[in-house]
Parts: C-alpha cells; sequence; structure tokens
C-alpha cells in the first residue's frame, strides 16, 4: 500500500484507494483523489471546532455556514439548513426556512436533501418526494419525524 508523506509534523497516514487521512495539533483531513499540494478536502478544525470543506484545497468552509442570501461554498447558490423540532405532517405545506426563495420555472433551481440524501420533486408525469407548491414552499409526501436535518440549496 502506497503512503502518501506530507511533512515531517503528520502523526499518521493512511493510503486506501483515491483517500488520504492524516492529523497534526489543529486539524484532522481527509484528502481524496490524488496527493497534490492542495487536494480537495473535508477536515475537522481542532481551534475552531468545527467540520470544514474545501473545493480547492485552499479556501475552506465551515459545513452549514451558508444563510439565506450567502453561500457557504464559494459559488453563486443560496443555502439554508433547518432541523426539524416538530413533525412535518405529508401533503402539509412547509414554508422555506430564512425567507428563503426561488423562482417556478424560471432557472433558478431548488434543491432538498434530507439527512445528506437528495429529494426528487414532482414532474410532470411522475410523483416523486415533494411538491413546490410556490416560490417559498413546498409539500413533502411523507412525514418527516422531529431531528430530520433539512438543507435548500438554490442555484
Amino acid at each position: 500500500m502506497p503512503v502518501c508523506r506530507k511533512s515531517p509534523q503528520i502523526r499518521a497516514t493512511i493510503v486506501a484507494p483515491q483517500i488520504f487521512i492524516y492529523g497534526d495539533q489543529n486539524y484532522s483531513n481527509l484528502f481524496g483523489k490524488t496527493c497534490t499540494l492542495t487536494p480537495p478536502a473535508i477536515r475537522y478544525n481542532k481551534i475552531l471546532n468545527k467540520w470544514q470543506f474545501s473545493n480547492d484545497g485552499t479556501n475552506y468552509y465551515i459545513f452549514g455556514s451558508g444563510t439565506p442570501g450567502t453561500s457557504g461554498s464559494g459559488d453563486n447558490s443560496t443555502k439554508a439548513v433547518e432541523i426539524l423540532n416538530s413533525i412535518v405532517d405529508a401533503e402539509i405545506n412547509h414554508i422555506l426556512p430564512g425567507s428563503l426563495t426561488y423562482t417556478l420555472a424560471s432557472g433558478s433551481k431548488l434543491d432538498v436533501f434530507m439527512n445528506g440524501q437528495i429529494l426528487v420533486h414532482d414532474q410532470l408525469t411522475r410523483f416523486c418526494d415533494y411538491m413546490e407548491v410556490n416560490n417559498s414552499t413546498i409539500k413533502f409526501h411523507r412525514a418527516l419525524p422531529i431531528g430530520t436535518a433539512l438543507t435548500y440549496i438554490i442555484k
């Protein structure tokens, strides 16, 4: 098994197919694909006590740092995260958090993730996970329990 050496400060390096893991006193890092100087990465920042991600290996962003009107990933998308503190019943209108809005059928796209899994909105002839009711409301086709993490991204 090959080993990817980075610097003398590395405590442990493990190489699996296309995955590199190492840590030092400030960060625990998980890199993908290559052993280049700046690969995409996920890391735990021990100073901030937060998980971070980087698409370019240089700029790191805190997971869930995006709020309506800003992006947590360095692109032009808008992101909001909601942890349900009550049950969301099936077929009941659910308003997007933080006054988040998007424009139906005009090119701005709403992606909804439930506990990290992307959901599919209804198509013209297909019943899927949720229905887009208007520019700030959706309707889930099944009940969602307390504690469910919903992430909304508008591109």
